[in-house]
């Protein structure tokens, strides 16, 4: 027999005979973040012990809703202590239902949180209570080629792979690096990418933020990196020498506009 219901949290005690022992106190820290904007959602499970509330599973929950200061949770309450192989059984059949998001699917849901809140990569991670090398690990598998999108939605390739291959931005050139992959491990396989023949990735635009607010915006035609750190070099010195001319930032942003025109072929910068 079982009941749902919300238990305080001052009566409940973790199970003794936890198969997990290891708790990352980082993990549990941005899950508490979580929790206080968003709640608890899956409920708790354990069994009644006089006045006291035994858990069979939840103790992460637990451990963060605790952080979070929340005074009860949600609680699927069993009538009497399972033995200890049904306990066992129990724990193992939660953890086999349990069911987790696939990268491509978390990739996905992350997508459509932008496409509907236009939060940028520092806001899903504020709001999220998420890690910012993870949320942008995920966004970049939404430039990878469908066929690869499935593969890692199947589990066919592995997530660091898919994240390499983001980083070349042409889908043939994606597939091509795929192909080239088999057999190689994760270290042979990031040489490789990351080597002398690696093919260089580029973007029509990027915005790198800097402390205080202020973003330095390249855009135009598709640039590489070091393209990029080339043109905002150029700018540098066409800047510090409107400084020592006394123009003022609209001026200089003019002056260099003016400069600009003629057809060259080359990023524009602006902050």
């Amino acid at each position: 027999m079982q009941k749902f219901g919300r238990i305080p949290i001052s009566s409940i005690v973790p199970d003794p005979q936890q198969p997990r022992k290891l708790f990352a106190s980082g993990e549990i820290a941005a899950f508490a973040e979580d929790i206080k904007k968003h709640g608890v959602h899956v409920p708790v499970i354990g069994f009644l012990d006089g006045h006291t509330f035994v858990l069979i599973d939840g103790e992460r929950r637990l451990r963060a809703a605790l952080i979070a200061g929340l005074a009860d949770m949600p609680a699927i309450m069993l009538t009497e202590r399972p033995s200890k192989a049904q306990l066992r059984v129990l724990q193992n059949s939660l953890d086999a239902h349990r069911e987790q998001l696939t990268p491509m699917e978390r990739s996905n849901l992350l997508a459509e949180i932008q496409r509907e809140t236009g939060w940028s990569v520092g806001e899903l991670v504020e709001q999220l209570s998420m890690k910012q090398s993870e949320v942008s690990k995920l966004l970049a598998y939404q430039r990878l080629a469908q066929d690869i999108q499935d593969m890692l939605q199947a589990g066919t390739i592995r997530t660091d792979q898919a994240y390499l291959i983001s980083q070349t931005s042409d889908f043939a050139e994606q597939l091509q690096l795929l192909k080239s992959s088999e057999g190689l491990s994760r270290d042979q396989f990031r040489t490789k990418v990351k080597g002398n023949g690696q093919t260089k990735t580029k973007a029509k635009r990027a915005t790198f933020m800097l402390p205080g607010g202020m973003n330095i915006i390249v855009s135009g035609g598709e640039s590489t990196l070091e393209q990029a750190i080339d043109g905002l070099t150029a700018v540098l010195k066409e800047l510090r020498r409107g400084l020592s001319q006394g123009l003022d930032i609209v001026t200089a942003q003019r002056v260099l506009k003016d400069k600009a025109k003629g057809g060259r072929d080359e990023p524009h910068h602006s902050s």
